[in-house]
């Protein structure tokens, strides 16, 4: 018989036994169809049937597989009741794919993650269709913005449940960031590794290469979704609330007229206005230089509105 709960654990899914909407016989996941993060999947062990508490959605044991793996209705089948040598196939496919993954970059070429796709206008990929919701309700992000920074969704492996953000210098992909996306998660951010990219994000400035030397004006924000959200025509992202030299070097060799740094507004963090006015202390030998700290609280520059920046920024 088909043991859900050990599949899972396998899949690193996690679930739950008991609590408030655990029914008996049941066990809990959060819903992939509408992208919950509070476990309201009810999975029954003994009719091997799913449903939604949220959004309605059921099914049985394979429909949730084929979705949950991104494969066939057939193969989800076989998984669950092996009748041929099905099983060997996606034992041998399940492997290549782990071996894809551990795979180190030898070649100075980075690939994005494997199960990693881009988004695609009106497509019904179910994890692409959870992936646009996130950034919708999250950062209220349009399509064109989506797909003017190339965003792309991991669903499965090491950057699964991701919006992989890729980083690019000199028209050439050099890391990546994984946002992920689901709500309960220990971690919001998985990062490419030094070992992986070619490039150290402390020697890159997100967005460079969409910045003409000489701008009138720059933007420089902290994250990588800041920046999408001010507008990839204007600014760069230090990848974080400290600035290498590196940084600062690649700062100055733009030569903007004038340059604005949005600090975020983190309560539990009094040192970010300090180190913004420290990067305004850095850049005003070059250029002229204003440090903005976002007057909302807890808020940073991906949570405003469009109105909000442009009161904000005065432009």
């Amino acid at each position: 018989m088909f043991n859900i709960q050990e599949f899972l654990s396998q899949k690193n899914i996690e679930y739950r036994t008991s609590g408030k909407n655990v029914g008996s016989g049941n066990i809990n996941i959060c819903c992939l169809f509408c992208g919950e993060g509070r476990f309201h999947l009810s999975l029954s062990l003994n009719k091997e049937v799913y449903s939604c508490w949220i959004c309605g959605e059921k099914g049985n044991y394979e429909k949730l597989i084929s979705k949950l793996l991104n494969i066939s209705y057939i193969e989800a089948k076989e998984l669950i009741n092996p009748q041929n040598d099905l099983k060997k196939v996606l034992e041998e496919r399940k492997n290549k794919m782990e071996i894809i993954e551990e795979k180190p970059n030898k070649n100075n070429k980075l690939d994005l993650p494997p199960y990693t796709n881009p988004f695609v206008k009106d497509s019904s990929n179910i994890w692409q269709i959870v992936a646009h919701r996130f950034l919708v309700n999250k950062y209220n992000l349009s399509w064109e913005q989506i797909l003017e920074a190339k965003l792309h969704y991991c669903y499965f492996g090491k950057y699964k449940n991701s919006i992989i953000i890729p980083i690019y210098k000199d028209e050439k992909l050099v890391n990546f960031i994984g946002r992920v996306w689901v709500k309960n998660s220990k971690k919001r951010y998985i990062n490419c590794s030094n070992e992986e990219s070619l490039v150290n994000t402390k020697d890159l400035l997100y967005n460079i290469d969409n910045i003409k030397t000489g701008s009138e004006l720059l933007i420089i924000v902290e994250g990588a979704m800041d920046a999408i959200k001010t507008g990839l025509d204007r600014t760069v992202a230090t990848l974080g609330s400290e600035i290498s030299q590196e940084q600062i070097n690649l700062l100055v060799e733009l030569k903007p007229k004038k340059i604005i740094v949005l600090a975020d507004n983190d309560p539990g963090n009094p040192n970010t206005v300090k180190k913004a006015q420290k990067i305004c202390d850095y850049l005003s030998p070059f250029m002229n230089t204003k440090m903005i700290e976002i007057p909302y609280m807890g808020k940073d520059p991906a949570d405003l509105t469009k109105n909000e920046l442009a009161n904000l920024l005065n432009i």
